[in-house]
């Protein structure tokens, strides 16, 4: 008894302390559990089986003692696995979604292979338009310089010639210009001639009017004094009859006196004083018909001095009007050889332009010519760093590859649980530690590719930005050079039309000296006109006071013979009472002599008739010589101006006569000339056609660059997208193939948590199958 006591303890204390062990050993470590040997441990159950082994039989307290500890236990375990259950099942829906983000990252993958797959056909479709486009540039390239080779060939061989034309035109226009100017003064000496022509037939008619004129003149001189000298006949027989008249009067007065005395004595008186009176009239008539014939000479003189002072007048006019001509011609003349200067000006200012214009296009392709060379050797440059680049993205994606595999590698073989059997783990520890050395190492590659990468992706973005910058500048070059070829045109045009107004201008400037010489002429020959009627001015006022002079003298006569007359005719009333107180006493005789006093008063009228007209006849014959020299002054001045007018027509006519020779010659020079051009047009147009035409096809094959490169551009920059896209997705797929490894390690693991607790879960069962024993 005192043995056994104790040793029963020992078991009590063991079936109290097995199921804290189960507890344990259930927590952390199950398979170790499981693993160790049923009768290593000391348990109620395991006492209550010795002791029937060994006894046969079990105290009945021992067996409900060890009942009531197990059906505890059972409930600790049964709670244990549901705890356990609930684990597992959680693991499980955590690997279902996993599995879930697992085959939505496989689908995301195929996806993104589809799409790599897509994007590497478009990328080597856009890499093979590139390159056929960069061969279309190259090739566009080089029919471009060989247009515009032959484009400065043509040029060359159209430069002399058109050179040639110019001068020849320019010499033709210098021809032309000289022969209208020729034709022109030729036009104007024959319009002069014409105006002089009939200018001297209206001279020559003046003349011959001025000359029928003194011809008339003359002849009415001539009859007048054969009209004069008649009636000088008639009043000298006027005055025989008179004096035959008085004579028998002066009988019967005597006899009258003779018989009568004193009666006579008064008739003689009266008669005597008759006579005196009627001699005294008659002096009075011929100082009367003098002073008119003084007046009418005056007059006429005044007459002929204010025609020649309007006359005088009019060729002042003329010589003022030919004054303002020649100011007027002079001043134009000062304008256009101004306006030449300016236009001269203008012709050297559009030479210099067209040069300028010349010498910035042969600047201009010596310019694109540089650029077309740095731009083929930066074309060179990006695709050896393209090359470099492809080359280096190939490696990154290898090194990433193989990246990838060790880091799953890695994962899988530190996943892996052994127990050193047969040195397995060692070897595998062995195989980790090389995968991350190696993983170190292409980590490192990866860095460096990736540098790499970076760096000649900026190489290759600066060489495209410089591409793009050339292509730009040679865009712009070529820009410069259309425009710059399309102003020279214009600036020819204008070169043209300013070489043409400087020869207008020239040939104006001859047309107005021409003008200018004719209006000299014709003003010297009106100051000529002007001098020679201002001398007849002159000689008519010098006329004019010894007329005046002559006129007062006959004036002053007529007054004093009318104070002798009124004198005489003052006596008679005396008289003539005398003879009426003695006529009384002679009635017989009276009426003898009144018959012979009727007689001879008819005698008397008589004479006082011839003496009138005598003289009327005599002022007829003043007046009509007094007006003789004035009508001779104008048929000399119309001589003269005939003369001079035939002299003008006869300087014309030599004047015509050399401007015809001169056309003459000039008309085979300009048919020459113009041969010449016809020659040389023909020869210009066909280079002139094609230049224009390969001017046509350099603008179509530099416009077709633009588009190719523009074009190439385009391309390169899809090319750099479709590039970047692609990295894009190769990353995206690189790291949905990382998520699934990490999400394959994290199901593994899962899944390794759940066969520990499906492990746990089973020792549980079979404990709490056992009623609560682990065996």
């Amino acid at each position: 008894m005192n043995q056994s006591t104790p040793r029963i303890a020992r078991r009590l204390a063991g079936a109290v302390v097995v199921p804290g062990i189960l507890s344990g050993m259930l927590a952390f470590s199950a398979p170790a559990a499981v693993a160790a040997p049923a009768g290593s441990q000391e348990g109620i159950c395991s006492g209550i089986v010795n002791q029937l082994s060994y006894r046969g039989s079990v105290q009945e307290d021992l067996l409900k003692a060890a009942a009531r500890k197990n059906a505890a236990l059972i409930a600790q375990l049964e709670a244990e696995r549901a705890a356990l259950t609930a684990q597992a099942d959680a693991l499980n829906a955590t690997i279902a979604a996993t599995e879930q983000e697992i085959a939505d990252l496989d689908a995301q993958n195929a996806q993104t292979d589809v799409q790599i797959g897509s994007n590497q056909t478009e990328l080597a479709g856009l890499e093979a338009s590139r390159a056929a486009t960069e061969q279309s540039i190259s090739e566009t390239q080089t029919r471009l310089a060989s247009l515009q080779a032959s484009w400065q060939d043509t040029r060359d061989r159209l430069t002399p010639l058109e050179e040639q034309l110019a001068a020849a035109q320019a010499e033709n226009a210098r021809l032309q210009a000289e022969e209208a100017d020729v034709e022109a003064r030729l036009a104007e000496r024959q319009a002069q001639l014409g105006t002089a022509t009939a200018e001297l037939e209206g001279l020559k008619a003046d003349a011959d009017a001025a000359a029928g004129a003194v011809g008339v003149k003359t002849t009415q001189i001539a009859d007048a004094r054969a009209q004069l000298e008649t009636l000088v006949q008639a009043a000298e027989q006027a005055a025989a009859d008179a004096a035959s008249a008085g004579a028998a009067v002066e009988a019967a007065a005597a006899e009258l006196l003779r018989l009568e005395g004193i009666e006579g004595m008064a008739q003689d008186a009266l008669d005597a004083q008759l006579a005196a009176v009627q001699q005294a009239q008659d002096t009075l008539g011929t100082l009367t018909a003098a002073s008119d014939a003084a007046a009418l000479a005056v007059a006429g003189t005044t007459a002929e001095i204010a025609a020649a002072e309007a006359e005088l007048a009019t060729l002042q006019k003329e010589q003022q009007s030919a004054v303002a001509t020649v100011e007027a011609k002079t001043a134009e003349l000062a304008r256009a050889q101004t306006e030449l200067a300016a236009l001269q000006l203008q012709a050297q200012q559009a030479a210099d332009a067209l040069a300028a214009n010349q010498d910035a296009l042969d600047e201009l392709a010596q310019e694109q010519s540089a650029l077309e060379l740095q731009l083929a050797a930066k074309q060179a440059e990006i695709e050896t760093v393209e090359a470099q680049l492809q080359q280096a993205q190939t490696d990154l994606a290898a090194l990433q590859e193989r990246r990838t595999w060790l880091e799953s590698e890695i994962a899988r073989l530190t996943a892996v649980k052994d127990n050193n059997k047969n040195g397995e783990r060692d070897a595998r520890l062995a195989l980790i530690a090389s995968y991350r050395a190696e993983l170190a190492g292409v980590t490192t590659q990866i860095t460096d590719k990736t540098t790499l990468i970076n760096g000649l992706s900026g190489d290759l973005a600066v060489l495209q930005n410089e591409v793009q910058a050339l292509n730009a500048a040679l865009l712009a070059k070529q820009q410069e050079s259309s425009a710059l070829q399309q102003q020279a045109a214009p600036l020819q045009a204008s070169l043209t039309a300013a070489n043409t107004a400087v020869a207008t201008k020239e040939a104006e400037i001859a047309a107005l000296q021409a003008q200018l010489a004719a209006a000299e002429a014709s003003l010297q020959a009106t100051t000529g006109a002007v001098e020679a009627q201002e001398g007849v001015l002159a000689t008519l006022n010098a006329e004019l006071p010894g007329l005046q002079a002559t006129a007062a003298a006959a004036a002053d006569a007529v007054l004093q013979q009318e104070e002798v007359v009124r004198g005489l005719e003052a006596a008679l009333p005396g008289l003539t009472e005398n003879l009426a107180a003695a006529e009384q006493e002679v009635a017989l005789q009276q009426g003898v002599l009144d018959d012979l006093r009727a007689k001879k008063a008819a005698a008397d009228q008589l004479l006082a008739d011839a003496n009138a007209a005598v003289a009327a006849a005599t002022a007829q014959l003043a007046t009509l010589e007094s007006e003789l020299p004035g009508l001779q002054s104008a048929l000399d001045a119309a001589t003269q101006a005939v003369a001079a007018k035939q002299g003008e027509i006869d300087g014309l006519n030599a004047d015509i006569d050399g401007l015809t020779a001169v056309l003459e010659a000039l008309n085979p020079q300009i048919d020459a000339k113009e041969a010449e051009i016809l020659s040389l047009q023909d020869r210009v147009a066909p280079l002139q056609a094609l230049l224009t035409s390969l001017e046509g096809e350099i603008s179509a094959t530099e416009a077709q660059l633009k588009d190719l490169q523009a074009q190439l551009t385009s391309l390169d920059k899809q090319v750099t997208d479709a590039q970047s896209t692609l990295r894009t997705l190769e990353s995206q797929r690189r790291q949905n193939k990382d998520a699934i490894a990490a999400q394959k390690t994290t199901v593994a693991n899962l899944q390794n948590q759940i066969g520990e607790v499906q492990t746990k879960i089973a020792v549980l069962d079979s404990t709490i199958t056992n009623g609560g024993c682990a065996v």
